[in-house]
């Protein structure tokens, strides 16, 4: 049985209006879910509105029952993996078996207000895998707190730094995007595979791993073996 869900287009329309528009569209039938946009800059200033999408799931999740999610934030330039982590397990924890999260690897558009150069896309790739890893592990990252003072070094890089939390938010999240030339293409997250649905750009795969510049990613799978 087809379901339909509701899309959350924060950047086009006013938090409050569309906090009204969802529960009326439960109501109305739609039973799929809500798809939150995730965004600092509307698309065009003629749409006006750029509301902070984890503030409005908190009350997304109050005013309605259905699942919901961000889709898609991007785990590094405006939050490091380890606020993503931090966000999504509190959503997880108020709301559990509801929340889902996913990830991209970014647009400039949104991520340029903390200054710096906007990386080529094999960098933002890189990122974001390695985002990914982090964040399903619940480890974003684990830091060591003692007198050592552990540095992290790698592309996301992080000194003295650890997140606890009681549970993840349903092992993190179902859904990835940005590494694909085609617009909006993405995959799944499968416990510690990633179930390719469309050709990953400037990625290649190698005895059933991503492999990325200088280190393995996560498994791989095609979508066809996801069964």
């Amino acid at each position: 049985m087809t379901k339909i869900g509701y899309a959350c287009m924060l950047e086009q329309f006013h938090p409050t209006d569309l906090l009204d528009w969802a529960e009326r569209a439960e109501a109305a039938g739609f039973s799929a879910g809500f798809q939150v946009s995730e965004h600092f800059h509307p698309w065009t200033p003629t749409q006006g509105q750029a509301a902070f999408a984890w503030s409005f799931m908190g009350a997304l999740g109050q005013r309605t029952s259905l699942p919901f999610g961000v889709g898609v934030t991007c785990p590094g330039f405006r939050y490091h993996p380890a606020v993503i982590a931090h966000a999504a397990a509190t959503l997880g924890a108020m709301y559990p078996g509801r929340f889902w999260l996913g990830l991209g690897a970014g647009e400039a558009l949104n991520e340029h207000i903390v200054g710096g150069e906007w990386p080529e896309v094999g960098v933002r790739s890189a990122m974001l895998f390695e985002a990914v890893e982090l964040i399903a592990a619940g480890k974003a990252p684990a830091i060591a707190q003692d007198e050592s003072k552990a540095t992290y070094e790698a592309p996301c890089r992080d000194e003295h730094a650890r997140v606890d939390f009681a549970r993840p938010a349903r092992e993190g999240f179902n859904l990835v995007r940005g590494c694909d030339p085609q617009p909006g293409a993405y995959a799944d997250l499968d416990g510690n595979l990633l179930i390719a649905n469309d050709p990953f750009s400037g990625v290649k795969v190698e005895g059933g791993k991503l492999m990325l510049p200088d280190r393995p990613g996560l498994g791989l799978k095609p979508a066809s073996a996801s069964g």
